[in-house]
């Protein structure tokens, strides 16, 4: 898949039909951002035998005899919603600004930071995932960026995510003080995403 995949829907009429957009990687960047590492987060912990809690029926069996992980892409709120346990939140933060890359190859980056909450069984079990949460993240980890707009993922040419500065597992200060309710056990995993891209065309 080649860049600018996303083009306007339709041909831009008007006032400014004639204004060319700025370049572009691709239309909702920051939505394949945080779906491409949540895919992977979630593939990798299944592998490592976390597992993955079923909506129903019989539940795969674990680490440590826990109960399997729920996945879901913001931090949960509780509104009268049970929260399971060992429920990791994988949230991303605010967009930073694109700068283009001084060594050349027209490439650009942004940086958006990722919290990896984790709302364990117990705080050994919470600290057990989110310690192999940052596992997965440490050490150069590079992911290829996908496009998930049609539902099928594509690999998007020319770009893709690198996570530095991996910190925790580490209790916030809520969870410390709390003696009740899902973030008893609380620990995050907090990261920064580099995006790298190429812009070689209008966005339309």
């Amino acid at each position: 898949m080649s860049i600018n995949t996303n083009p306007l829907p339709e041909t831009p009429t008007g006032l400014f039909a004639n204004v060319v957009d700025s370049p572009d990687v691709l239309r909702f960047l920051y939505r394949h951002v945080h779906r491409t590492t949540a895919a992977y987060i979630e593939e990798r912990m299944i592998a490592r035998g976390w597992g993955k809690r079923a909506a129903s029926g019989p539940q795969p069996t674990v680490n440590f005899g826990a109960s399997p992980v729920t996945y879901q892409e913001i931090q949960p709120d509780e509104n009268g919603t049970s929260v399971k346990p060992n429920t990791l939140a994988i949230t991303p933060g605010d967009e930073g600004e694109d700068t283009l890359e001084e060594l050349g190859g027209g490439y650009w980056q942004v940086v958006i930071p990722f919290f990896f909450d984790v709302y364990g069984d117990d705080q050994s079990i919470s600290k057990s995932i989110a310690s192999d949460v940052k596992a997965l993240l440490t050490r150069g980890l590079v992911l290829p960026l996908y496009d998930w707009t049609t539902g099928t993922p594509a690999v998007v040419e020319s770009s893709y995510i690198e996570f530095e500065n991996v910190i925790g597992p580490e209790r916030p200060v809520v969870a410390q003080i709390s003696t009740e309710g899902f973030r008893r056990f609380w620990n995050v995993v907090k990261a920064e995403a580099h995006i790298y891209y190429v812009a070689t065309g209008p966005a339309a």
